[in-house]
């Protein structure tokens, strides 16, 4: 199934009280490196090999890749809602 039925989460932490004894270099560097932008540029690699893989499977000889509908993205998202909500 060529579907993103998956879900990676990275997340940076940092105890707040050591932010706060940082220098202001320091400070910045991590405020500028923890952004929505730096985030897909770390993540952006990952999905072009993921994507690169499964074009790779589909041209192998007796493999089938396929989108799923719009229905059955729906039912999956469904069975699954019990477990996002919990």
């Amino acid at each position: 199934m060529d579907v993103p039925l998956f879900s990676t989460t990275f997340v940076w932490a940092m105890n707040k009280d050591r932010y706060e004894s940082l220098s202001a270099a320091q400070k910045t560097v991590i405020d500028h490196h923890c952004t929505a932008e730096w985030a897909q540029k770390v993540a952006s690699p990952w999905a072009d090999y993921e994507h690169a893989g499964i074009a790779h499977l589909a041209a192998e000889p007796g493999h089938e890749v396929y989108k799923l509908t719009p229905d059955q993205v729906a039912a999956w998202r469904s069975a699954v809602a019990p477990l996002t909500a919990a």
